[in-house]
Order: structure tokens, then C-alpha cells, then sequence
């Protein structure tokens, strides 16, 4: 999938929605909350096409191209905001910071079990995603209302952590087979698997899926953490994002749902040619012979 399908994918419906919804709920005109959303899509764009250099998945464009369409992203992001907000310190303090906590990431911040952890320690799983959060400072500094950007903070922290748990779910496959450090691995088997042990170790996660304390209970982590984020910003009247967070909630639940029926269905269908009457008739004859 290249950089514009994925910007433009249904999963990017907060970071397109986000200034918009903010902007929307603290009074700025409708042409301001346009050019945040080009401003936040340009600068997202930037952070995926650098984290893609990075993971060494830059093969469509290649590295030298994907640093050089990164930075322009970049430069495009910051003239935006430069034209917005101006020579204002406070913003481009935060800016810094979101970007420092941004950079700070990397497979160490990944060891952890999410099944045992801590809320604060959950919490610092939203670093990866906190460029998202220069958005939620540009609306504060706009709206003059920047003793507000800790409550406006709240739900899309909260939102980042539960997209990182999910996408962990997701892609957990992926990170296995590339040896990558992977939450849902983790949580599941209570340490992070031997990379050359890959078909042992998804035999382990079929049968781990199975437990109560499985995948199902990893999901649930998501969900409690958008349900908080939905409380939070519908006290501060963010109706567009409440409304999203709500919708996630449920597709979050019925995901849940359908990975655990389906490791189900799987063994189901094993447990039938097993013992089946061919495959115990053909067992017997072995033993007879």
C-alpha cells in the first residue's frame, strides 16, 4: 500500500477528523480547521514515510526518495502552522516535544506485557503516535485556550494507546516473521519469543488465543482505553471524535469476537478430520499392521 492509500485509508479517520472536530468545538472558522487538517496530513506523512526509512520498508520509492518526499512533508506541515500561529514560543515548544516523544520510541519501549501492566505504563505506548497531538497544541494556541491542551490531550493519548495495541493484534504475523518485538505476542505467551522458533511459536499463540486471559482479554485493554477516551472528549464536547470513538469501540468488540470464533473454528475443523471416520479407520489399520 503506498503513502496516499494509506493517508486516505478508513483507519485514518481521527487523524483527518481530529483538527477539524477540535477547531469546530473551541470556535475557529471553518477555513482555519481546512488548512489543520492539510497541516496534520502532511506532517503524519512525514512521520510514516520516516518511520518506513527506518523499519528499511522504504522499497516503493526507495530511501534516498523517501527521505527527500519526507522532509518536503515536513517543511510543507510547518509553513502551514508557521502561517496559522506565527512566531508563538508556546506552540513550537509543544511541537518539539511531541516530536521528541515521537523519536524516543524504538523496540525497547515495546518490552513490556500489556496483560500486567500498569496504566501509566500503558500510557507510554502513545509516544509513537504523539506527533497527532501537534494538532491538539495548534488548536489550543489558535483558540487562545492553551491551559486547555491537558484535558484536549487526554482522549487522543488514550486513542493512540488502543491503535497501538490493535495494530499489534493485526499485524502480529508480520512481526514474528521479521523479528520484530510485538505487544500481542507478549501479552499471550509472557515473553517475547526466540526468532528462529517461528512455527513454534505460532502453534503457541493458537493455543494462547484459547485461554480467557487470551486475545480476548488483550482486546479488552483497547477497548477500556477508548472507552475512556470517549468520556473524555465528551466532556469536553468534541462531538466528531466522540462519535468516532464510540464506533471504534464496537468494531474493536467485534473483532474480538470474530479472532476468537475463528481460532475456535480452526481447531474445530481439525478436531472433525482427526476423527473423522477415515482418519480413525486408517489409524486402526496402522496399528493392526
Amino acid at each position: 500500500m503506498d503513502l496516499c492509500d494509506r493517508l486516505t485509508s478508513p483507519n485514518w479517520q481521527v487523524e483527518w477528523g481530529l483538527p477539524r472536530w477540535l477547531g469546530e468545538s473551541r470556535g475557529l472558522p471553518e477555513a482555519t480547521c481546512a488548512r489543520l487538517v492539510e497541516a496534520n496530513v502532511f506532517g503524519l506523512g512525514y512521520i510514516r514515510l520516516t518511520d518506513d526509512d527506518q523499519d528499511g520498508q522504504a522499497a516503493t520509492l526507495g530511501a534516498e526518495s523517501t527521505r527527500q518526499l519526507a522532509d518536503r512533508l515536513y517543511a510543507a506541515a510547518i509553513s502551514v502552522y508557521q502561517g496559522l500561529i506565527g512566531p508563538n514560543p508556546w506552540f513550537w515548544g509543544q511541537l518539539e516535544r511531541y516530536l521528541a516523544e515521537w523519536r524516543s520510541t524504538g523496540p525497547e519501549s515495546l518490552q513490556l506485557n500489556a496483560l500486567r501492566a500498569t496504566d501509566s505504563e500503558l500510557q507510554s505506548l502513545a509516544r509513537v503516535g504523539s506527533p497527532l497531538l501537534i494538532s491538539v497544541a495548534a488548536v489550543c494556541a489558535l483558540a487562545r485556550q492553551e491551559d486547555q491542551l491537558a484535558r484536549l490531550e487526554a482522549p487522543v493519548r488514550r486513542y493512540l494507546v488502543a491503535t497501538v495495541l490493535v495494530d499489534h493484534m493485526s499485524d502480529w504475523q508480520e512481526d514474528l516473521q521479521g523479528g520484530r518485538p510485538n505487544l500481542f505476542v507478549q501479552a499471550l505467551l509472557r515473553e517475547r519469543p526466540q526468532p528462529t522458533r517461528i512455527d513454534e511459536t505460532r502453534l503457541r499463540m493458537a493455543e494462547a488465543m484459547l485461554r480467557p486471559e487470551g486475545a480476548a482479554a488483550y482486546l479488552e485493554l483497547a477497548v477500556v482505553q477508548l472507552c475512556t477516551a470517549t468520556s473524555d472528549s465528551e466532556r469536553e464536547a468534541v462531538d466528531g471524535l466522540t462519535q468516532t470513538l464510540v464506533r471504534l469501540q464496537e468494531r474493536t468488540r467485534e473483532a474480538s469476537d470474530q479472532l476468537v470464533g475463528g481460532v475456535h473454528s480452526q481447531l474445530r475443523k481439525a478436531a472433525d478430520m482427526l476423527f473423522s471416520p477415515s482418519a480413525v479407520g486408517g489409524l486402526a489399520g496402522r496399528r493392526e499392521s
